[in-house]
């Protein structure tokens, strides 16, 4: 069990022809792209801080809300069961804003989804930079980087893009600039 939840085996894997490597040979994304631990309030009012930073997983960060019929389909997608991207699997966290004022919608969405943590939190929505809803950041925590994002028009839709954008990345090669050796 981590602080993202338990692990949950038997994610399916998503297919797409785009697909050419595996999740773990993607490249740091450019400069300032660092992602960071997910501090905010859990539904039951408590602190909460969600460790991604320097953990050996990949995670899908969904920013979403209650209300939200673009979010619907995500919250369905995470009730469902695991998430996996090219055979990856993904630790979800879904992140709303503090003044979602639907408490019991909240409440009951939160409950559908566990294991997954939801937590409240203005400051993750605003170092991540997301604007609006519903967004989803994949995070490579090993490396502490967001290695991609999409907005959300359909769960399957959403990740495929999410899978094009990470093979985008795989053609990148990373070299480490003092000793000129290719990173992975």
């Amino acid at each position: 069990m981590t602080a993202a939840g338990p692990d949950r085996a038997g994610a399916a894997p998503v297919s797409s022809p785009e697909w050419i490597a595996g999740l773990r040979a993607i490249p740091s994304p450019p400069a300032g792209v660092r992602a960071l631990d997910l501090t905010g309030t859990g539904m039951d009012g408590e602190p909460v801080r969600v460790a991604i930073c320097h953990e050996r997983a990949w995670f899908l960060v969904c920013f979403l809300a209650p209300d939200c019929t673009g979010c619907e389909v995500v919250w369905d997608a995470l009730a469902a069961g695991p998430v996996a991207i090219g055979g990856e699997e993904l630790r979800p966290v879904v992140v709303i804003r503090e003044d979602v004022s639907r408490g019991a919608r909240v409440a009951e969405l939160a409950a559908n989804v566990t294991p997954v943590p939801v937590i409240r939190s203005d400051v993750a929505w605003s170092e991540y930079g997301v604007l609006g809803y519903p967004e989803i950041v994949v995070v490579d925590g090993s490396r502490s980087v967001v290695a991609a994002r999409t907005t959300v028009f359909g769960w399957e839709d959403a990740l495929v893009r999410l899978a094009r954008e990470l093979t985008t990345a795989t053609a990148v090669e990373v070299v480490d600039g003092a000793s000129g050796k290719a990173v992975d």
